[in-house]
């Protein structure tokens, strides 16, 4: 715990968080998430960071999934984060399987239930049901009846 709280107060003073790539970033709060550490100044720099991005293009949705997965598991919901996040995969032409399932289980878990979001990823869902483990498509499910969609 004591060496979270160290690596959580240096990365939340940094000036600029521009020397972590998109992997970096959302490996950090997926480690603290996983850990079950909290640490709300870490999670605002790192949210406000992203949300402030010009541009997410660098993103694989492994770092969606993952970014939002962890914000989710923390208990952390951070409108700006998850706005942007979601402009962003609903604008992306590719996101698999894992990443879809896990994108919505989190953006359900905080309640963040755009229809847009949902809505976007309804046909690619459709389209390949057989891309998803049975545990994604349960949580595709839930999320689905969480949004009310």
């Amino acid at each position: 715990p004591e060496l979270f709280k160290k690596i959580g107060d240096h990365i939340a003073l940094l000036e600029r968080l521009d020397s972590f790539d998109p992997q970096a970033l959302s490996n950090t709060v997926w480690a603290f998430a996983t850990a079950g550490e909290s640490h709300s100044e870490l999670f605002k720099r790192v949210g406000d960071h992203i949300a402030g991005l010009d541009s997410l293009d660098s993103f694989k949705p492994q770092d969606f999934s993952n970014t939002a997965w962890a914000y989710a598991t923390a208990r952390v919901f951070d409108l700006g984060l998850f706005e942007r996040l979601t402009e962003a995969v609903i604008n992306r032409e590719y996101f698999d399987g894992q990443a879809v399932a896990n994108f919505l289980w989190a953006c359900a878990t905080v309640g963040h239930t755009d229809e847009r979001l949902f809505s976007a990823l309804a046909p690619v869902i459709a389209s390949k049901p057989d891309k998803f483990s049975e545990q994604g498509l349960a949580n595709i499910a839930w999320a689905y009846s969480v949004a009310n969609l």
